[in-house]
């Protein structure tokens, strides 16, 4: 207790000093009233800044200006590692983060993947790769009475050669889509095997006249418009656009389906910067997020799971009750993780994915940016 009053008295002390707190997160990921609160609650103005892929990652936190410090980030996992190991991350005082006892062990458990003892990260939100469908332009496409359910619909060319009519979107990151095509393919998912991943590149890339968009970003926005019939896409983001495009009333079916080969199950991560000015206040922002009623609003909004089973009791109905974002134990069982890539491979990923994409387009081809060596 004292110990927690000390950290209180230096959060403040620290708030005469500071006038702005710098956020860099994933683009939609956060109900952005949270960031106000925070910063009313601490006298702060809190700086938002947003990246939409790997490389808008890179761009912004490694090779931006030094100036442009950030006092808190939510990384890509597989970067943690290199991040932990080229002292960019701050070593976390869990004493100064009380509000750890909400997070859920398991959480825990599958971030010692990226941070062997969860000292530098904190999970922040879960959920699954699956397809984002227009129920009635795959149907119409297809000539089906039901939606397949499965990643014959992008994976399978006699399938993905009918949708391009009505368009494919495929996320544009590597990390995620070749573990993907490897399991569809019935070779492991979290192989790290560089075999594995020439093999993945070289099916895709005979998909690759099948597909309309690479796009982490714009996706949803094509979904809800009927620009594409199915992407490839993270769990909340689809169902964000499925509330939307209800909301403003479409008049087409959009849902988001865990193929039945099974998927990735992911977990994203909540890091303090060791080039923070404000270390005490950065702390004392991950113990707001682990507030149960905080990490609650943030679900609410983005339809992503949490890591705090406290907040179960005050999430909508709707999220809960729906098992493509609570999965069953027995859909669970058909998920697997992400593994952590070394450097190496990363970047021969990295070039691999280049691939796919200059065999879509020329326009596509373009070498990845680096903020550090191997990364």
């Amino acid at each position: 207790m004292k110990y927690w009053l000390a950290f209180i008295v230096l959060v403040f002390s620290e708030m005469a000093v500071a006038k702005t707190f710098r956020v860099l997160n994933w683009v939609a990921y956060i109900d952005e009233s949270v960031l106000k609160d925070f910063g009313d609650q601490y006298n702060v103005d809190v700086v938002y800044d947003t990246f939409d892929d790997i490389d808008g990652f890179r761009q912004k936190f490694l090779v931006s200006n030094p100036e442009d410090t950030y006092d808190i980030i939510f990384p890509p996992v597989d970067y943690i590692p290199a991040l932990i190991e080229r002292k960019i991350l701050y070593k976390l005082n869990n004493k100064l983060l009380p509000n750890i006892k909400n997070l859920s062990k398991t959480a825990l458990t599958d971030l010692k993947k990226y941070d062997s003892t969860n000292s530098y990260a904190h999970p922040y939100l879960w959920g699954t790769v699956g397809l984002g469908i227009n129920v009635q332009q795959v149907k119409e496409v297809l000539g089906v009475d039901e939606v397949p359910q499965s990643w014959d619909l992008v994976f399978n060319p006699e399938y993905a050669e009918k949708l391009a009519s009505c368009g494919i979107s495929y996320l544009d990151s590597e990390i995620e889509i070749f573990p993907l095509v490897l399991n569809y393919l019935g070779r492991h998912g979290d192989s790290k095997k560089r075999t594995d991943i020439v093999y993945a590149s070289k099916y895709l890339r005979k998909l690759a006249s099948t597909i309309t968009y690479f796009d982490s970003e714009s996706y949803l926005d094509r979904l809800q418009e009927g620009k594409v019939c199915v992407a490839i896409g993270y769990s909340g983001d689809i169902f964000q656009a499925i509330s939307q495009a209800k909301e403003a009333q479409k008049g087409f079916d959009l849902q988001y389906i865990i193929p039945e080969e099974g998927t990735s199950r992911w977990i994203d991560a909540v890091a303090i910067p060791s080039n923070t000015s404000n270390p005490e206040l950065a702390h004392a922002f991950l113990n707001y997020l682990m507030e149960p009623e905080v990490i609650a609003k943030i679900t609410n909004y983005v339809w992503y799971a949490n890591n705090i089973p406290a907040s179960t009791v005050l999430l909508d109905k709707a999220i809960v009750n729906d098992q493509a974002i609570y999965p069953t134990e027995s859909v669970q069982s058909q998920l697997f993780s992400i593994p952590k890539y070394d450097l190496r491979l990363q970047r021969s990923m990295v070039r691999y994915w280049s691939r796919v994409k200059c065999a879509h387009s020329t326009e596509q081809c373009r070498a990845p940016i680096s903020g550090l060596p191997g990364l």
